[in-house]
């Protein structure tokens, strides 16, 4: 029969308390990280996301024919702006193609447009983007660009809105906002370091000492036979702890229980609280280093804003 009484370190009875001061400290972090953290998402928000007046919005061709009322004009250069890419050819001969050409729309206080007209261009021909000519049908207020693939038409449509700005993600002013993404990834570290400690802390602490043979038995201190092993279990041999509620209720004159992965932990107590505790000061320090580096973000945002 199993024996009655303490069979466990002193030490483990700190277990749970320590288990406890790791969860507290976990949510004051993620609270302060959260709070400074909104301050940060909503300065990169602001920042990557930038106030944009106006759209170009395209058209079927066949509208500008079926609406048209005047000659088309030529439009001033400083209305528009096109803009592209130019892809240089490996070839050493070869001609540099274009893509993403595009129709912008230039404002005169600077702010970008919330969308651009992109113009299809073939990438084989000969003739370059600045060759694109923008006209306007005053009747209508349509424009047309000839010179592409195909002519296409847009309209200017007013309103205000924000537009995303992707030259804008790799800017140090952004700096906070991936401090603020690396403390977050450390509290779900400390979550994860914390949530492995846990079986040890709230249950297995309180386990008592046992030995598993090689041919599957498994003895308590004093030698009596508690039980066998699931060979599928795949335990190794030595010294484990044994859950006592697997054993409640044996008779001498039953068969031996059937102890499966879940009733045993392969090693002694001293493996398992040496284990359990560094996951948990290692939870603690990740908390409060997650705290303070979102902090000092927070303070480098407000000082460069």
């Amino acid at each position: 029969m199993l024996r009655k009484g303490p069979a466990t370190l002193p030490l483990s009875a700190t277990v749970p308390t320590s288990l406890r001061n790791t969860w507290i400290a976990l949510l004051l972090a993620g609270f302060a990280v959260i709070v400074s953290g909104t301050f940060i998402v909503r300065s990169f928000y602001l920042y990557a996301f930038a106030e944009c007046h106006g759209e170009l919005q395209r058209v079927p061709t066949a509208e500008l024919n079926e609406q048209r009322t005047s000659a088309l004009r030529r439009v001033p250069s400083d209305e528009f702006e096109l803009r592209y890419d130019t892809v240089k050819s490996k070839r050493r001969y070869a001609p540099s193609t274009y893509k993403n050409v595009r129709i912008v729309w230039v404002h005169a206080d600077s702010t970008c447009s919330c969308s651009d007209a992109p113009v299809p261009w073939n990438g084989g021909s000969s003739t370059s983007p600045p060759s694109l000519t923008i006209e306007r049908d005053e009747g209508t207020g349509l424009y047309v660009a000839r010179g592409g693939a195909e002519d296409i038409a847009f309209r200017k449509v007013d309103g205000m809105g924000r537009r995303f700005q992707s030259d804008r993600l790799l800017d140090r002013h952004n700096v906070s906002m991936l401090v603020f993404l690396v403390s977050l990834v450390a509290l779900g570290v400390a979550a994860a370091r914390t949530l492995r400690a846990t079986p040890y802390a709230t249950r297995m602490h309180a386990w008592h000492r046992a030995t598993l043979r090689h041919d599957g038995l498994v003895e308590s201190e004093t030698g009596a036979t508690l039980g066998r092993m699931d060979p599928r279990s795949r335990v190794p041999a030595g010294v484990i702890i044994v859950d006592p509620a697997a054993l409640e209720g044996r008779d001498i004159y039953r068969e031996l229980p059937i102890l499966t992965r879940r009733h045993v932990g392969a090693g002694s107590h001293e493996r398992w609280y040496t284990g359990t505790m560094r996951r948990l000061r290692d939870a603690r320090s990740l908390a409060i280093l997650s705290t303070m580096t979102t902090a000092v973000a927070l303070v480098a945002r407000v000082l460069t804003s």
